[in-house]
Order: C-alpha cells, then sequence, then structure tokens
C-alpha cells in the first residue's frame, strides 16, 4: 500500500526553525525553506485513493510491525538561541481537503481510519501515539515537543506517520445487509488527513527539571527530600539515588479529647469524624469505613475522633506533589534514575493515582489471555472504589499466582487502562522489579526499613525449585519460575515507595509495626480515601501470595493474589515531559504539556 498511494499537497512557511518534509514513497520529496518572522507552520495532505484506483483491500490493515501500512516522514530541524523561552511546536491532524474528482459522500468513515506516529532515531522508531482516530483527535495536537532555549547546536527530529484503515470495516458485494460499504462504493472512497506543524515560544520547562529546582537539602522545600545510595535521606555532598516526597500530606485535625490527630486528606472538604480502632486511625468517608457522622460501632468498636476546633478545610501542609494526569489528579512520588524497557538510564518522574480506580470506571469483568480467562474485580455496590483481583485465573493457568507478568490486573492495566489514558504518549515503558519482599512469619507483615525493603524489592536471586518455603532458602528472593524483572507502562507501587512517603523520621522504623510507629499516620499516601490497596511486589513466602497495605496502614506481606483489594496505577513520564503551569499544589497542581 506504500507505492503509488500517497498525494502530497504542502504549503510549508519556516522561520527560526526549519522544517524539512521527506516524503517516503510519495510521487516527489521536496525542502523549502523560508526566512519569514513564523516559527513554524505547515500543512501537509496524505490521500489514499488516487483518480480511477480504489483502496487496495488486500493490503488496508499493516502487519504488526506496521512495515506494509503506507506512511509519510518529516523531519524538523533548528536551533533556538533565545536566552529565556523555549520553542513548543505541536503536530496536529485534522481531516484532509477533497480531490478534485470525490465529494464529501465519498470520503471513508473516520472511525475506520488510524493512526501511528512514532520518532525515528538511528533508524529505530519509537511510538508516540498509536490507534488514533480521526474521530477523537480532529484539530487537536496529537503531539509536542520542547526546544529549550541556549540550544545553538542544530538539532533534529525524525517522524513519520502512518494510517491504515481498521479491520472491522465490512464490504460487501450486491445489496447485502449489516455491511458499511458495498464494493461498488468502496472502490469510489478516499481517505484524506491534514499534518499541521505549529510552534510558538513558551516558557514551558522540563518537568524534572522543574521539580529538582526546589530541592533543598535544608529545607525539605514542598516535602521534596532527597535518598542517597544508602538509602537514607541524603545529606550535603551526599550521591543521591533518587528524589521523594515524604511527610503528611493536607490535613485535618482530630481529637478524642485528649490527644490530637494530624491525618491526610483527599480533597478540599474535612470528613466530620474518624475512628480510633486496634491502634490504627480510619478517616470518615473511607471507602472501607463510611462514617461521616456516624460511629466506630460501624467498624466493629473504637474511639470515635471529632474534628478540632470547627475546621471545614484541610490544612496546607506545604507537600507539593499533585499533578493533572487524565484529566484526573495524580501525585507524584518522586524523580527517579532508573531504566527504562531499552536499558536507557535517565532521570524521569513516577506518578500514581490520587485515589484507587473508582467503581464508576468501565471494566471489563474478564480478560481472556493465551486461552487462560482471569477474573479482573468483584462486583460491589456502595462502595466508592473497585476491588480488583491482583490474580484470579481460572483452571488452565500455569505458573505461579503470583506471576506479575502473567496477572489478570497487569493485562488490565496495560491495556485497557492505558489505551484509555489521555497523553499516554508521555509514558515510558520502564523497567520494573518484581523481587519477593520478606514477611515476619508470625504477624505476616512486611518485615524490613525502607532501606532493606527497597533492596528485597529489587533483588535477583532466584529460589531453587526445591525450595517450597522461604524459611529453607533465606538467600534467594525470586520464587522459582518467576522473573525478577519486567517492561511495562503501567504497574503497581512498591512497598518501599509507600514506607519513603512517610516523614522521614519513620524512614529507620520496621514495617512491621507499620502504623504504630508513625509509617502511616505521617503518610501522604494514607489519607482519608485510604482502602486495602495491591503492592507490585510478591511475598517471600510462597509462590500464591502478594503484598497489600491494609485500610488500617499496616503493610500486609501475605495476602492471597487471589483476594481483592484496591488498585492504584503507576506510571513514569519520559525524560522530555513539560509543563506549562502549576505549583504543584492541590489548588494550582502542575499541568503537563504535550
Amino acid at each position: 500500500m506504500k507505492e503509488k498511494k500517497i498525494i502530497i499537497i504542502t504549503s510549508i512557511i519556516i522561520g527560526v526553525l526549519t522544517l524539512t518534509l521527506g516524503v517516503t514513497f510519495a510521487i516527489f520529496n521536496f525542502s523549502k525553506v523560508s526566512v519569514n518572522s513564523k516559527l513554524v507552520l505547515g500543512d501537509i495532505y496524505m490521500h489514499y485513493n488516487e483518480p480511477n484506483q480504489g483502496i487496495n483491500l488486500e493490503n488496508i490493515m499493516p502487519s504488526s510491525t506496521y512495515n506494509s501500512a503506507s506512511y509519510f516522514e518529516f523531519t524538523i530541524t533548528g536551533k533556538n538561541t533565545h536566552t529565556k523561552n523555549g520553542i513548543l511546536y505541536n503536530i496536529q491532524l485534522a481531516k484532509g481537503d477533497i480531490p478534485a474528482d470525490k465529494t464529501e459522500v465519498n470520503r471513508i468513515q473516520d472511525k475506520f481510519l488510524k493512526f501511528k506516529l512514532v520518532e525515528v532515531v538511528d533508524g529505530v522508531e519509537t511510538v508516540l501515539k498509536n490507534n488514533l482516530t480521526i474521530e477523537d483527535i480532529n484539530g487537536n495536537s496529537i503531539y509536542s515537543n520542547l526546544i529549550s532555549e541556549n540550544t545553538t547546536s542544530e538539532i533534529t527530529k525524525t517522524y513519520r506517520l502512518y494510517m491504515w484503515v481498521d479491520s472491522s470495516v465490512v464490504i460487501c458485494g450486491g445489496d447485502a445487509t449489516d455491511c458499511d460499504y458495498t464494493v461498488d462504493t468502496w472502490n469510489n472512497l478516499f481517505a484524506s488527513i491534514k499534518v499541521n506543524v505549529n510552534g510558538a515560544y513558551t516558557e514551558a520547562v522540563n518537568f524534572v527539571e522543574k521539580v529538582k529546582s526546589r530541592y533543598n537539602v535544608d529545607t525539605k522545600q514542598d516535602g521534596l527530600v532527597a535518598v542517597n545510595t544508602a538509602g537514607d535521606l541524603a545529606t550535603a555532598g551526599d550521591t543521591i539515588r533518587e528524589y521523594r516526597y515524604s511527610g503528611i500530606g493536607n490535613y485535618c485535625t482530630y481529637t478524642d479529647g485528649t490527644n490530637d490527630y494530624n491525618l491526610s486528606v483527599s480533597g478540599t472538604t474535612c470528613p466530620t469524624s474518624a475512628c480510633l480502632r486496634s491502634g490504627a486511625v480510619i478517616n470518615g468517608d473511607s471507602d472501607a469505613f463510611v462514617l461521616m457522622g456516624g460511629t466506630c460501632s460501624n467498624r466493629g468498636g473504637g474511639t470515635t475522633l471529632s474534628l478540632k476546633g470547627g475546621q471545614t478545610t484541610p490544612t496546607d501542609s506545604g507537600l507539593r506533589n499533585y499533578v493533572t494526569f487524565n484529566n484526573e489528579m495524580w501525585r507524584i512520588v518522586g524523580i527517579f534514575n532508573e531504566e527504562n524497557a531499552s536499558g536507557r538510564v535517565e532521570e524521569r518522574i513516577k506518578l500514581v493515582k490520587d485515589e484507587p480506580i473508582s467503581l464508576e470506571t468501565e471494566v471489563e469483568s474478564t480478560i481472556t489471555k493465551n486461552g487462560v480467562t482471569y477474573n479482573t474485580f468483584k462486583s460491589t455496590t456502595g462502595t466508592k472504589y473497585k476491588y480488583f483481583y491482583w490474580n484470579a485465573p481460572d483452571a488452565n493457568y500455569t505458573g505461579n499466582k503470583n506471576d506479575w507478568t502473567k496477572a489478570g490486573s497487569q493485562y488490565y492495566l496495560n491495556e485497557t487502562y492505558y489505551n484509555n489514558l489521555s497523553n499516554n504518549n508521555l509514558i515510558e515503558e520502564m523497567k520494573y522489579y518484581l523481587g519477593n519482599v520478606t514477611t515476619d512469619s508470625n504477624s505476616y507483615m512486611i518485615s524490613g526499613t525502607n532501606a532493606e525493603v527497597y533492596t528485597q524489592e529489587r533483588g535477583s536471586v532466584v529460589c531453587d525449585s526445591s525450595v517450597t518455603s522461604w524459611s529453607q532458602n533465606s538467600s534467594c528472593n525470586i520464587w522459582y519460575g518467576n522473573q525478577a524483572t519486567w517492561n511495562g507502562k503501567i504497574a503497581l507501587l512498591y512497598p518501599s515507595d509507600f514506607g519513603y512517603a512517610s516523614d522521614v523520621a519513620n524512614w529507620s522504623n520496621d514495617y512491621q509495626t507499620g502504623y504504630s510507629n508513625g509509617l502511616s499516620l505521617t503518610n501522604w499516601m494514607f489519607n482519608n480515601e485510604m482502602v486495602g490497596t495491591w503492592f507490585l511486589s510478591p511475598s517471600s513466602g510462597d509462590p500464591f501470595n502478594v503484598s497489600v497495605v491494609d485500610n488500617n496502614g499496616f503493610l500486609i506481606g501475605i495476602s492471597d493474589a487471589g483476594d481483592i483489594a484496591a488498585v492504584r496505577p503507576v506510571l513514569s513520564l519520559n525524560s522530555q515531559t513539560l509543563i506549562g503551569s502549576g505549583t504543584g499544589s492541590y489548588e494550582d497542581p502542575y499541568q503537563l504539556m504535550g
């Protein structure tokens, strides 16, 4: 479908940047440069169906590598000597013009056209956007990038846009019903896409650099702290392993008449009550404990706490890690200098959804992969969140139940959920670690400090096949048959992510005492919306269990993967992600661009 299937009509005005368009398998190639005051302004028209030729049914779909699909390639080159502002350029798609021998009636339906945008570096493609439709994105930017200020050496960015016809189109002969097109009408159809590249000076900045600029070793500005290579709070002169946000988030103050409790909350309203039960505070308006003016009897006993001083809105704790992503509130876990799926080590920002996936979110009840059917969630009513199975496969499943690479929740997050995220081109495919975390045999709690649990998660010693319990071989931390790492886009929090989110005074406390030693109480991840929430890391005890933080704030190491808990998706943004505004507060979250 590449040959003789693309006609390009172009009009380019270029100033500070040079836009060079090289069209692959087109009727002609060209390069045009102008010197007027415009930065970038260009329209490229890509047409299927030359006069008197229909779209070839034999090649309407690309191969698995898209090599048989039509594409054109365009290259943006230039430099930016401005000392303050970057140049932000946007790539947009819209419907193209109608060829002279066609009418709008002959245009193929929007829903049947699909697009993919890739960046090409040394002949290797990196997918930026995939399975796009005109119906979804007509006239919108599908990708943005920045040429930073003081870029005095010329840069080159090469992109390819693929276009194909979706396989769902139904074409029939004669007057058959339930068809999208007859053969005759199909042969007279055309498809046309207009690609626009435009740009302007902007004060948008690199997200990683913006966050790092707020780091202060003495004042812990914005709640941002650094971790050294030993896993402890970094001090001046230390080598920094990563940056994290730690401490209590926006909070409401509750009292039992004698003691006060500052509790992190989500949203802009303080729940009316909280419950002190079995050594753990549970806020009102929790999914597991709907109080809101009730008493602790809703949870089987405890001490009912009241808001102190008639407080109605949370106190701003000064933590600044709120981000708008997918038109939802997300939080920055930190900046991590880790490998992506290609082995490239760069500093990237890691996000976690502020609240778990809601009950209203549409989720298929089962997913079938490789002949195995997985239950995804347990149907509930009257709850705020969906309760997912970490992994609940049918009898055809082979392998360990705590194998994340074959877990039902993993398939859902990296397929259905990922595909429905806006701006998912910003998400980096990362290398995630699947090391088992050590569990106390008596309490079933995760055992160790932040630094110790972090090391366990990243362990790579595979257990011998003869090991049937952790106590037989404590030197291994990958259950026999499981992988030490996994590459993917969407994952879950590590237990250590939760531990490091606590105030730094608790970093040396053992996870076994979880709540009572303050690990959860002074922790922005544990708030009034907290419910039992899955972690990524398997348990070290057997091939069936995984780790979880329960709604009391205890970090449990042994929880059956076939049980249910809430899910807070985790992702890493690519290192070039830009922000255009925001201070990181709840009222003014960081706004991503691109």
